[in-house]
């Protein structure tokens, strides 16, 4: 599968969508009237220059003056992410030092609000 790069542009109620990565001399442009449509019609315009099966063609479309705005999602969502790596990384270490401290597992559940089944997977009673 061939991927082509397509930059939508609002052009009033319209996406108007200029496809890059064609061979020389090929100007793919097209129209849609949502973002799904601009890929679809970016994806056929394609399929009919190269004279390919549309199944073939992968559209990357890029909106206009979005990408800062995309990049600025990214970023939160991933410090989201490590955040709540770090949140688990700390329940753990806190249920298994309160329980290793000689609190119950329903004591440690109360404290951390959580259920004694979940408290029993993060700090395991010891055999012994």
């Amino acid at each position: 599968m061939t991927t082509y790069v397509a930059t939508a542009t609002r052009d009033g109620r319209w996406w108007a969508v200029e496809i890059d990565g064609l061979p020389p001399g090929m100007v793919g442009v097209t129209q849609g009237r949502d973002l799904d449509d601009a890929k679809a019609m970016a994806r056929e315009v394609v399929a009919l220059l190269l004279d390919v099966v549309e199944d073939e063609i992968d559209i990357e479309l890029r909106v206009t003056g979005a990408q800062k705005l995309l990049d600025e999602l990214a970023t939160a969502r991933a410090a989201k992410e490590a955040a709540a790596r770090a949140e688990q990384e700390t329940l753990t270490r806190v249920a298994r030092d309160l329980t290793a401290r000689g609190l119950t597992q329903r004591d440690t559940a109360q404290l951390l609000g959580l259920s004694p089944q979940r408290v029993a997977q993060l700090a395991p009673r010891r055999a012994g």
